[in-house]
């Protein structure tokens, strides 16, 4: 079996500190004429205890951030009570050299691992020393003065603060799914919308926002609703994306809602007529946003 190179984490969001970690992990493995691999869980061992995890990405995007920075493979491990309740030693025994035969692993400053979290930096450094793996432990990497982490980005999408939660994630937050027909509303008032309903999304105010969504691999300027349109008495929440440009039958397309800016919250309104005014106005406040980008 070839020997490896590692970087462990669960890497939710792959943001900047993550590309860190994983950016040289691949360096390191090309230097040495080895193969890189990113090991993660399935899920968020949180999850497994019963905690309600709102992920940033789901694990098909991670994967394919991840080999996008340039890792050769993405190892997910089963989030059970067997790999959960392996100690420390038998995590690094059985599955970081039996299963992976690392030689050398990359990890952040708060690594944890093994049964009850046991493990952490200094308990992989000393086990690993013993077994002849070099750990190489990424500092905490901060952003004016914000400490990067999948947290931190969260609490940046709860507060609206979008454009903090994409400098901290190096790309724009964004929400993929399968386009459901609602009850075209939006089509009878001149906007028809395109409608997610994502599962484990992470908290938004509920608003308005200028985004960019991705249909058939062609961006467009839009405008998305994120909440549970008062207006009409409707209570599901949903992801409604106004595509300014787009033609053609959206529904069953996957498509990718990308958010750049909270523009305001949700309202009440009094009237059709006043939904389809404020309506138009988002539209053109996103369309002056993105020419104000350029």
């Amino acid at each position: 079996m070839e020997r490896t190179v590692c970087a462990l984490g669960f890497f939710d969001g792959v943001h900047k500190a993550h590309i860190s970690i994983l950016a040289s992990c691949a360096r390191y493995a090309k230097e040495q004429g080895l193969k890189s691999i990113a090991l993660t869980f399935e899920k968020s061992p949180a999850e497994f205890f019963g905690k309600q995890i709102k992920y940033l990405t789901t694990l098909p995007r991670k994967k394919e951030l991840m080999e996008n920075i340039g890792i050769d493979r993405v190892e997910v491990l089963p989030c059970n009570e067997e790999t959960l309740s392996l100690s420390p030693e038998a995590f690094i025994d059985e599955i970081l050299i039996g299963k992976l035969n690392a030689k050398a692993l990359f990890c952040g400053f708060n690594y944890t691992f093994g049964k009850d979290a046991l493990g952490n930096t200094l308990t992989l450094t000393s086990l690993c020393k013993k077994r002849n793996i070099e750990v190489v432990v990424m500092p905490c990497l901060t952003d004016d003065g914000v400490t990067v982490s999948s947290s931190e980005i969260r609490m940046a999408l709860s507060k609206g603060e979008v454009e903090l939660a994409n400098r901290l994630l190096t790309r724009p937050f964004s929400v993929e799914g399968v386009v459901r027909e609602g009850k075209k509303l939006g089509r009878e008032m001149g906007f028809p919308t395109a409608n997610l309903y994502p599962e484990r999304m992470p908290n938004l105010p509920y608003g308005v926002y200028a985004t960019k969504t991705v249909v058939d691999n062609k961006k467009y300027v839009s405008v998305t609703n994120v909440g549970v349109n008062p207006t009409v008495n409707d209570n599901s929440l949903r992801v409604e994306t106004f595509i300014t440009g787009f033609e053609g039958d959206i529904y069953n397309k996957k498509i990718e809602v990308k958010f750049y800016k909270f523009l305001r919250r949700e309202t009440k309104f009094n009237s059709i007529e006043e939904l389809k005014e404020q309506i138009a106005s988002d539209k053109e406040n996103s369309i002056n946003y993105f020419k104000e980008l350029h």
